[in-house]
C-alpha cells in the first residue's frame, strides 16, 4: 500500500494526471476507488493518513480538494441538488456517480448536506 499511495501522489502532481484527467473513463476510476477504499477496511492510519492529505476530491468548480481542510458535500442530498450558489464546496457531481468513488469520498470526509 506504500507503493500504491507513493504512486497517487506522483499522479496527482502529473501535467497529465490520470485521476485528475475528464478522459479516464468511469471504470478506472471506480477501480481505482476500489484500492484505496481498502485502507479503510484494514485499518492502516498510517496509510489513510496519507491519502487524507491529498487532493483527490475533485470540486464541481474543477479544483480539487482534501477533506480536512474544511467541509465538502456531495452534489445532492436525498435526490435534491445542493444549489451552486450557497458558496459551500461540492464534489463534481459526475465524480459521484460510481458507487466506489463515492464510498471513498465519504473515507475522505465528503458528507451530505442538511436539507
Amino acid at each position: 500500500m506504500g507503493e500504491i499511495a507513493t504512486l497517487v501522489r506522483a499522479d496527482l502532481r502529473a501535467a497529465d494526471s490520470r485521476l485528475k484527467s475528464q478522459i479516464t473513463s468511469m471504470d478506472w476510476h471506480e477501480r481505482a476507488a476500489k484500492v484505496l477504499s481498502w485502507l479503510w477496511t484494514q485499518n492502516w492510519q498510517t496509510r489513510k493518513t496519507e491519502l487524507l492529505a491529498l487532493n483527490l476530491i475533485p470540486l464541481s468548480d474543477g479544483s480539487w480538494a482534501r477533506g480536512v481542510d474544511g467541509d465538502i458535500f456531495y452534489p445532492d442530498t436525498s435526490g435534491i441538488t445542493v444549489p451552486a450558489d450557497l458558496g459551500l464546496r461540492i464534489v463534481d457531481p459526475d465524480a459521484t456517480q460510481g458507487p466506489e468513488r463515492k464510498k471513498l469520498f465519504g473515507y475522505l470526509g465528503v458528507k451530505f448536506a442538511d436539507i
